[in-house]
């Protein structure tokens, strides 16, 4: 089992050390902490306002490993530089429009939390 061990331990040392001499060239610092792919479906809707395609954004933010997410109202307003108002709002308007859906998650001595799907 030893050997296994040490053969993980030296792939990662081996990755690490690897990832330091990488130089990427025309590198653009803009997407250094990732981006999000917007379907152009949403950004050509004239029927969304620009505040319900910049939520539906960020809900795709958030769920783009896992196609789940769990941001709260709040999560969201601070994260789009809005109200949590406006964001239900907007929310309202994505469901209305895309027909997105929410449920209202309670965890035992926590806020509450909303699951998009």
């Amino acid at each position: 089992m030893e050997p296994i061990a040490n053969l993980a331990k030296y792939k990662s040392e081996e990755l690490t050390q690897r990832e330091q001499t990488i130089k990427l060239v025309g590198f653009d610092p803009m997407v250094e902490k990732g981006f999000t792919q917007i379907p152009n479906v949403i950004l050509t809707n004239k029927d969304l306002s620009i505040g319900a395609k910049l939520t539906y954004s960020m809900l795709l933010k958030y769920c783009w490993y896992d196609n789940k997410c769990f941001p709260g109202q709040e999560t969201l307003a601070e994260n789009l530089g809005a109200s949590e108002r406006s964001v239900r709002t907007w929310l309202k308007e994505l469901s209305v429009r895309l027909h997105i859906k929410w449920h209202r998650f309670r965890p035992a001595l926590r806020e509450s939390l909303l699951i998009y799907c």
